[in-house]
């Protein structure tokens, strides 16, 4: 079910059961200890107002304000002019998914800067949806894009570890 669900919605669930459940972190199995352990060391590092002011977007219709944040609510339908506004801005879970592809490839932080708009374009691209409202159009998009990310980030370590022969000369 969660590789079905749009990263802003797992983000929300995880930080809801962090708020009713606490302790309880042994059924999200390694990540669940990874965010016991972080919380632990620098909560800071997992504040929810710290990842909204990292990874938000501004909810100038929702939330009447141009600062960075994650609402944690269910996309948006869209239709009619108002509504396409809003639509806009429930477009959350692709800075949480880019954040976390980047940690897992081990890039900086500030190589989001560089990465997400050429990331953002190519998820654009593939998005082959029936209508707007298809998420998991939406979602399928992001993540081709992010297996692309991989493959050929794994064929830079691999070209980096086997460098070809110099040439004569060289």
């Amino acid at each position: 079910m969660l590789s079905r669900m749009m990263p802003a919605d797992t983000f929300y669930l995880g930080t809801q059961f962090q708020k009713l459940y606490p302790a309880d972190t042994a059924v999200a199995g390694d990540t669940g200890h990874q965010l016991a352990d972080l919380l632990q060391h620098n909560p800071q590092e997992i504040d929810t107002d710290r990842l909204s002011r990292d990874f938000g977007i501004p909810h100038p219709t929702l939330e009447q304000t141009s600062a960075r944040e994650l609402l944690g609510v269910k996309p948006f339908p869209f239709y009619g002019v108002y509504s396409s506004r809003l639509f806009g801005e429930s477009w959350e879970s692709d800075n949480l998914y880019w954040a976390r592809l980047a940690d897992e490839l081990g890039y900086s932080p500030a190589a989001l800067n560089r990465l997400v708009p050429d990331l953002t374009r190519q998820l654009v691209s593939r998005i082959f949806a029936t209508d707007l409202e298809d998420w998991p159009a939406v979602l399928r998009a992001m993540q081709e894009t992010g297996d692309q990310l991989r493959k050929s980030r794994a064929g830079l370590t691999a070209a980096a570890s086997n460098p070809p022969p110099l040439a004569a000369g060289q």
